[in-house]
């Protein structure tokens, strides 16, 4: 059976895209390379916005099964003064989340597979079909299998993330672009002057400084720093994260005093852009289509709003064929 709709990439967007499709009674098919739970380098912060849309979507009680940090107050500290408040609350929503991906998008992929979805773990795509101009399918294979299949689909939508295979296949020109201007490095500690209810933000240019709740009782401490620091910071990861948090008179013997239970892990390529998503036969959802600098950690909620509207698009687009 021909399918409606192909999405590659199943994690924040490609999974509730699909979710929201297969519940319009559209046949889907999503494509990853993983197998989930598979975790991904993220902070993993959810806003109010994205809360609120896993609420609409009724997926809430699995995410809250999973275990969820839950915070609702922002602490916010400036070389000029601090500020400490609540968070804005978005459809009766006022509280972010923290969850680790390999449990947050299990769930998401749990949902979509509910939803009658059918899922592809451990599946590459390696290409578009294209037919007069227009994208009919994909070209792929299973993880370490020489075997090659093709699928046909009325529409192919790239939710594979800013190194988008999609998008590099029906070549999506990039516009109001910026390049990366900070780096990210997170790790996680067991702290006991964490308030698990605060999301804590230090800004001393050119660094910030983050501490905030994540599942299982767990401390996330996020580095963010200027570009300019990058080839100096490599030189020596461990000892200039922790040296890097010495800077700030109360924040390294803090971390000192932690347990650190997990590795440091970064990334440094962060590029601002805003790519062409949509075409005859395609489109882009999330990362593959937008992406920012993450140090507002906004991309998240990006991806879910973004895979909402796209669902209503993709919905009415293939309703009137």
């Amino acid at each position: 059976m021909k399918k409606d709709v192909l999405i590659v990439g199943a994690r924040c967007a490609g999974a509730p895209l699909g979710m929201l499709l297969a519940r319009k009674g559209y046949a889907v098919t999503v494509y990853d390379r993983c197998a989930f739970p598979s975790d991904a380098i993220s902070t993993h912060l959810i806003w109010p916005p994205g809360v609120a849309a896993l609420h609409r979507w009724g997926i809430w009680e699995s995410i809250l099964a999973a275990g969820p940090a839950i915070l609702h107050k922002s602490f916010a500290s400036f070389p000029d003064g601090d500020l400490i408040g609540p968070l804005h609350a978005v459809d009766g929503i006022d509280y972010a989340i923290s969850l680790r991906r390999f449990k947050l998008d299990a769930v998401l992929v749990s949902a979509a597979r509910d939803a009658g979805v059918e899922i592809r773990e451990r599946t590459v795509v390696d290409d578009v079909i294209v037919e007069h101009g227009s994208i009919v399918g994909i070209r792929g294979h299973a993880v370490g299998s020489r075997s090659h299949f093709k699928e046909r689909a009325a529409l192919v939508v790239g939710a594979d993330g800013k190194d988008s295979l999609v998008a590099r296949a029906v070549r999506a020109a990039k516009y109001i672009e910026a390049p990366s201007l900070t780096a990210s490095y997170y790790t996680y500690v067991i702290d006991r002057e964490t308030d698990p209810d605060t999301i804590e933000l230090y800004r001393r240019p050119p660094r910030e400084f983050l501490f905030f709740p994540a599942d299982e009782g767990l401390t996330m401490v996020n580095l963010v720093m200027s570009s300019a620091l990058i080839p100096e910071f490599r030189k020596n990861v461990k000892s200039n994260f922790f040296a890097a948090f010495d800077e700030h008179p109360q924040l390294g013997g803090r971390l000192r005093r932690a347990k650190q239970v997990a590795p440091i892990r970064g990334a440094t390529e962060l590029p601002n852009y805003y790519r062409q998503s949509y075409g005859p036969g395609w489109a882009l959802v999330g990362d593959a289509g937008y992406h920012r600098d993450p140090i507002r950690a906004q991309g998240i909620h990006d991806a879910f709003l973004d895979a909402e509207d796209l669902s209503k698009a993709l919905a009415s687009g293939l309703d009137e064929r």
